[in-house]
């Protein structure tokens, strides 16, 4: 693997099922947009990918020089969301790195509340929220734009370009190539087979 001190990532190429995901680098101050096919096994593929990315599971042919952080979907489960629903207060102390008040933005930018319920925010200011609590403990992240209306994809990525700097770097996973002329690197996977 072609690996220097700027890489954060190095994939020799991903084979999951019948998708293939061409190789590519992530190196410092980068954004790599990986374009899957949208459909019934996107998810499935996201999530399998966020495990190599991230560490969680080994693959061969990816080499994680520094650890990556999924901004995860902001989801409430179980019989607790009606008589106890996740607020935007109780959901950064749980969430964000208490040394960064970096999370506390989202109050500023989105006009929240701490006693906000998430069950009310949209998937746009729900994204905003994950990457913000992300970005309090890493600028190495990988996210998606699940949720989120196409003025919140925007507002996530310019906030992610914007928090990654030059030590940091990104992957967005996504079924769209709106940002395809805006990363650094755009792949496209590629179905292999039937």
């Amino acid at each position: 693997m072609d690996i220097n001190s700027e890489s954060v990532l190095v994939s020799n190429g991903i084979q999951i099922d019948n998708l293939y995901i061409p190789p590519f680098t992530l190196e410092r101050g980068t954004i790599v947009v990986i374009q899957l096919p949208s459909g019934f096994h996107f998810s499935r593929q996201l999530f399998r990918l966020v495990d190599f990315f991230t560490g969680t599971e080994e693959h061969d042919a990816v080499a994680v020089q520094a650890k990556l952080k999924f901004a995860n979907h902001i989801i409430e489960e179980g019989w607790t969301r009606f008589f106890y629903p996740l607020t935007v207060g109780r959901y950064i102390k749980k969430s964000a790195n208490p040394t960064s008040d970096l999370a506390q933005q989202i109050y500023e930018a989105e006009r929240l509340r701490p006693d906000t319920c998430i069950s009310t925010l949209p998937g746009g200011t729900r994204k905003m929220l994950s990457l913000l609590s992300v970005f309090s403990w890493t600028d190495k992240i990988v996210f998606d734009l699940m949720g989120s209306d196409p003025m919140g994809g925007q507002e996530a990525f310019n906030l992610v370009r914007k928090q990654i700097g030059r030590s940091g770097a990104a992957i967005l996973i996504d079924h769209n190539d709106e940002f395809k002329n805006d990363c650094t690197k755009f792949v496209v996977a590629e179905q292999k087979g039937a």
